[in-house]
């Protein structure tokens, strides 16, 4: 089980919000060389004002060697979404809040080297997701009457090449773990960067816990860079 704590430094831009996230997970070791697992998260965002995401999925992990593991999965998304309710006469009402859900698989190969306490790792994911057509209804008002129509988000899927290199210590006489990574994401060009520091808890066998900070820079997107802070329970068995 894993909590993870991590520190990096803040954004000094204006414009990034701050977000909690809360992560929750299970895992059985079937054999010597697969695990299966289940996950489960919930996200928050705009100052951890409101909650951006739900989602759940599910992974099996397959050990080629020592140093090399493979791992595929599934993921069930359920995102909070905002539509500018912008009416065709130029005037405007509030902003319309809806969910949207996704699906989405993952494949990746994880390398790593061990020496003494210090552990070197680079994970190469590849993930496809598809994201259905979803339409709202839009409510615009003017002086004469109310006007209603409907918007359509057409369906789409979008593939994305995830690349994280990751060094983890491992205490000798507590069960304590800290971590640093940095991740990509590479469509082409890279969409945005995971800066992440954490620590993970080991408390039994069977449980562990884990804290981390994460700084998400959303490169040339006009999406909002993002502070997180994301604690975590695992259990094994």
């Amino acid at each position: 089980m894993t909590l993870t704590i991590s520190a990096l430094p803040m954004s000094s831009q204006d414009n990034s919000d701050f977000g909690l996230w809360t992560e929750i997970g299970a895992e059985k070791k079937l054999n010597q060389r697969w695990n299966a697992g289940l996950e489960a998260e919930l996200r928050t965002s705009n100052k951890a004002s409101q909650t951006s995401r739900w989602a759940a999925g599910l992974y099996g992990q397959y050990r080629i060697a020592t140093w090399l593991k493979a791992r595929a999965g599934y993921q069930f998304l359920y995102d909070r979404r905002e539509y500018e309710n912008t009416c065709e006469d130029g005037s405007s009402s509030p902003n319309i809040s809806f969910w949207l859900p996704r699906h989405r698989i993952h494949f990746d190969l994880t390398g790593q080297y061990t020496t003494k306490n210090w552990t070197f790792s680079l994970r190469e994911r590849w993930q496809y997701t598809y994201q259905p057509e979803k339409t709202i209804t839009t409510n615009c008002e003017n002086a004469a009457e109310d006007i209603v129509g409907s918007v359509t988000y057409n369906g789409k899927g979008k593939n994305v090449l995830r690349s994280r290199i990751e060094i983890d210590y491992a205490f000798s006489t507590v069960p304590l773990t800290p971590y640093i990574s940095v991740e990509l994401y590479n469509n082409w060009d890279i969409e945005k960067t995971r800066y992440t520091a954490g620590l993970e808890w080991n408390t039994t066998s069977h449980h562990s816990l884990g804290v981390f900070y994460r700084f998400e820079d959303m490169s040339d997107n006009d999406d909002t860079d993002m502070h997180i802070v994301c604690a975590s329970y695992k259990y094994n068995f």
